[in-house]
């Protein structure tokens, strides 16, 4: 994720796009110091240490009892291509709830091939809405379960959802 970010920064892919080609997706913009976010990003002498307070995937410890989901592709393996980049992060943070034996739901759809009819394996709608379609049924279970747990408990949300609902269903 470092390395995406940096590039993103430093606008690394604007060389590759050539003069030629002014609608190329390498080209990210103006450039700002790699140093902008969270000083330098360059692991030595331990001088990164800000870069490592932030990284998410040292976190992991605080989504103990949430529901994880993570998907991936693979970009085609284009470097060009901001999931081939998003895949390294993905894989670090099921590294890390691996080690705290945390469950989670994560798909790696590689290229996108059998992953919905519109996914290249790319940060495209078309793996998201692929995505959502994998998501939505187990969100609406948790959902569900929750819901229920409410009215067994007698709890707060569940009151205020029966509240909400009370009145939708007077203003129809």
């Amino acid at each position: 994720m470092r390395a995406a970010v940096v590039a993103t920064l430093t606008n690394i892919g604007a060389p590759l796009c050539g003069s030629s080609n002014p609608t190329c997706s390498l080209d990210l913009g103006p450039t700002v110091s790699s140093d902008a976010i969270f000083g330098t990003p360059y692991p030595v002498f331990d001088a990164d240490w800000r870069w490592n307070a932030a990284d998410p995937s040292s976190h992991m410890g605080t989504l103990a009892g949430m529901n994880i989901s993570i998907y991936t592709g693979d970009g085609n393996g284009d470097a060009g291509e901001m999931e081939f980049w998003v895949r390294s992060a993905a894989q670090h943070a099921k590294d890390g709830l691996d080690a705290l034996k945390y469950p989670y739901h994560y798909v790696d759809y590689g290229n996108g091939a059998g992953w919905g009819s519109n996914c290249k394996g790319g940060h495209t709608s078309g793996c998201w809405a692929q995505d959502l379609v994998d998501l939505v049924p187990r969100l609406e279970a948790a959902f569900a379960s929750a819901a229920c747990f409410g009215r067994a408990s007698g709890s707060l949300l569940h009151q205020e959802s029966q509240h909400t609902m009370d009145q939708s269903e007077q203003a129809s």
